[in-house]
C-alpha cells in the first residue's frame, strides 16, 4: 500500500536538475560534515537537496519525498527512489 500523498508546491530558484551521481557526492559530503543529522544552520538534507535542486520535473511532490525527513540517509533513499522514477 502506498501511503504517499500527492500535494501541489513550488521549488522557486531550483532550475538545476539532480542526478544520482549528485544526490550521492551530495550525502558524501553531508555525512562527513554531519553524519545523518542537521546541518549547523537546521536544515534536514533532503530540505537541503530540494533547497537547491529541481528533485521534480513537474511541481507534483509526494509525501516520502525526504523533504521531512531527519536522518540523511533515510532522506537520501528518498530521494533517490524519487529521481530515478
Amino acid at each position: 500500500m502506498n501511503n504517499s500523498k500527492i500535494i501541489n508546491f513550488n521549488y522557486p530558484g531550483t532550475d538545476q536538475v539532480l542526478t544520482k551521481d549528485q544526490l550521492l557526492n551530495e550525502y558524501i559530503d553531508w555525512y562527513n560534515t554531519n553524519g545523518n543529522e542537521r546541518n549547523s544552520s537546521g536544515l534536514r538534507f533532503g530540505q537541503s537537496m530540494h533547497n537547491n535542486y529541481a528533485i521534480f520535473s513537474t511541481e507534483i511532490v509526494i509525501e516520502n519525498d525526504g523533504y521531512y525527513t531527519e536522518n540523511a540517509y533515510k532522506a537520501y533513499e528518498q530521494i533517490y527512489k524519487v529521481i530515478i522514477k
